[in-house]
């Protein structure tokens, strides 16, 4: 996944960029169906991309032939808040709390003949086509920094009046050991836009 210099080669979702605002550093991207495997896991365990990694590095069963097969490794890894249904008392503390993490698979395969996870955790479903508006920034995603720019876009949006569907999440498109300077991560959240598309891109 990527490089100490931050050049990616990986595979990643083709898109459509509907509208970009370049003063206020956003985009709306368009994207198709594709397929992912995801798995819900602790915040405080931190353990989700070690078994998403594990399924595409082989601990699955291939669909065409009796052992296992490995998956190549595509961009971004999304991680989003899950929510928790309220109740009361309220006692949930922060280490409690779940996310949810997901890989996209490569366009090669669909969900009849991706390879099946051993880990019945893992989730393989076809996400439908989406509208996205987008901020990329580099540097080291921590979590001051990543609130800070889901706050900035969401400003942006009710500025701009377009709607929000939905909480904000984020994508990586970099290993750990790649320069902090060279890395490439976004703040994605869901929107409503139905202008016609003006540019195209993909990641």
């Amino acid at each position: 996944m990527g490089s100490v210099i931050g050049k990616i080669s990986e595979e990643s979702p083709k898109f459509k960029v509907l509208f970009r605002n370049t003063s206020k550093s956003y985009e709306i991207r368009r994207y198709p169906s594709f397929l992912v495997a995801g798995v819900r896991y602790k915040e405080k365990d931190n353990e989700g991309f070690n078994i998403l990694a594990n399924y595409i590095f082989g601990n699955n069963v291939s669909r065409k032939s009796s052992g296992a097969e490995k998956i190549a490794m595509t961009v971004p890894v999304t991680i989003e808040n899950e929510k928790i249904d309220m109740t009361v008392p309220v006692t949930i503390k922060k280490e409690d709390e779940f996310k949810y993490m997901s890989f996209v698979m490569p366009s090669q395969f669909t969900k009849e003949t991706l390879p099946k996870p051993n880990n019945s955790n893992i989730e393989i479903k076809e996400v439908e086509p989406f509208t996205v508006a987008v901020t990329t920034f580099s540097g080291r995603a921590t979590e001051a920094s990543i609130n800070q720019h889901k706050e900035n876009l969401l400003k942006h949006l009710l500025e701009d009046n377009i709607s929000v569907l939905g909480d904000p999440y984020t994508a990586f498109y970099n290993p750990p050991w790649t320069l902090p300077w060279l890395r490439k991560n976004e703040v994605m959240v869901k929107v409503e836009y139905n202008e016609e598309v003006k540019t195209e891109g993909s990641a």
